[in-house]
């Protein structure tokens, strides 16, 4: 529990995301939180994505038109128009989070002369590129770390990877806990066997099938592509192993199929990842790049583990052939294997169950995650709150 004495004049703090899906499904409990001590605001693009309604009604709301892909002549008319909110608003702190709020808002917070600047690490668009590509996002990153003065990461693997690329030198960066910028929300991710049940008659299948499960943005570098494949080596012909696969058609790759593959449902995108993971057997994520893969202990919350690609952040959420198992990025053989032996060891997928859930209600309830970021903002900013 969180108390505080009230503050007559509460220190301002802005955050600068690329799209409301980060904030619906990362941010929403923790800046809803952090409400109650500071003045909060959002600059984001609401054109992307619905904004979740259950976003508290102190919080305020730019829609700023920042595009996740390279547009120059976009991009300049943003900065100028966060430099000129920022200067106006005079906030006390600006946190940006994703990698194009990030180079924009730290550009803009800086000139603006914004005395805390935060950006948040959780993964890097240039990671798994090669050649000029690679090292022309790599070096643009260089300038937000620059100009920034406050750094976060969402896992210890990302912070040793940033090291080891020679992006951050002596800077100090901080991960909350055991990593996430989310942790989990524990009274909605749990298991629930009744839920699991009417979930399954909800879309149409039925207890005996075995429900492979992908939660996340429909993209090519979460590797929709690989999971497709991979998912159509492991049913063959058999008709009781499905595939479930929940979230927003970023990029269009749903709406162009001409078909969808024979057992493969997509169920759109939802508020309510914990419906669809209550009901499957085994979580997916065959992502290219991550900060942290925080699906991932959600998912192991609802007693469910996960194969995913042996990627810096996935890393830290999952404990090999503990909670659940890694394989080699894009190695689509291995990544079959690795899924039916899953689904045929039904001993190992138990045992995986248990540990998923024992370690997320250990290392990941969400309300530490949120004392953590109200203790990240009460020594940034000096505001004399107690956290109990």
């Amino acid at each position: 529990m969180t108390n505080t004495t009230k503050l007559n004049h509460p220190k301002s703090i802005c955050f600068v995301l690329s799209t409301p899906f980060t904030l619906n499904v990362f941010l929403l409990d923790h800046l809803n939180a952090l409400a109650d001590y500071f003045t909060v605001t959002v600059c984001v693009n609401l054109s992307y994505y619905p904004l979740s309604k259950r976003l508290d009604e102190r919080i305020k709301v730019i829609n700023i038109a920042i595009n996740r892909k390279i547009s120059p002549f976009s991009d300049i008319k943003t900065v100028f128009e966060l430099f000129n909110i920022f200067r106006n608003n005079q906030f006390d702190a600006v946190h940006c989070i994703t990698p194009k709020a990030i180079l924009l808002g730290t550009l803009a917070s800086y000139f603006a002369k914004i005395p805390n600047r935060i950006i948040s690490f959780t993964g890097q668009f240039w990671a798994n590129h090669r050649g000029i590509k690679r090292f022309f996002f790599k070096h643009l990153d260089r300038l937000p770390i620059l100009l920034a003065n406050h750094y976060l990461a969402d896992s210890r693997s990302q912070v040793d990877y940033l090291r080891s690329e020679g992006l951050l030198g002596r800077q100090s960066i901080e991960v909350f806990g055991h990593g996430s910028i989310a942790g989990v929300d524990l009274k909605r991710f749990n298991l629930d066997p009744t839920a699991r049940a009417a979930k399954r008659v909800e879309v149409g299948d039925n207890e005996k099938d075995f429900i492979f499960l992908f939660v996340g943005r429909i993209a090519r570098d979460k590797g929709i592509t690989d999971l497709l494949k991979a998912f159509e080596g492991v049913r063959g012909s058999r008709t009781d192993i499905k595939l479930w696969m929940v979230g927003p058609d970023e990029e269009g790759i749903i709406s162009s199929m001409t078909r969808m593959p024979e057992g493969v449902k997509w169920l759109g995108s939802t508020e309510y990842p914990e419906d669809v993971m209550k009901a499957a057997d085994l979580m997916i994520l065959p992502s290219y790049r991550e900060g942290f893969g925080v699906v991932i202990i959600e998912a192991a919350a609802c007693g469910v583990p996960t194969v995913a690609y042996n990627i810096v952040g996935v890393k830290d959420a999952i404990v090999p052939n503990q909670t659940g198992l890694l394989v080699e990025l894009k190695n689509i053989e291995n990544l079959i294997s690795a899924m039916r032996f899953l689904e045929t060891n039904k001993e190992m997928l138990y045992l995986m169950r248990v540990n998923g859930i024992e370690r997320a209600n250990k290392f990941f309830d969400s309300k530490k995650i949120t004392n953590y970021w109200i203790f990240f903002y009460n020594k940034m900013l000096s505001n004399q709150l107690s956290v109990e």
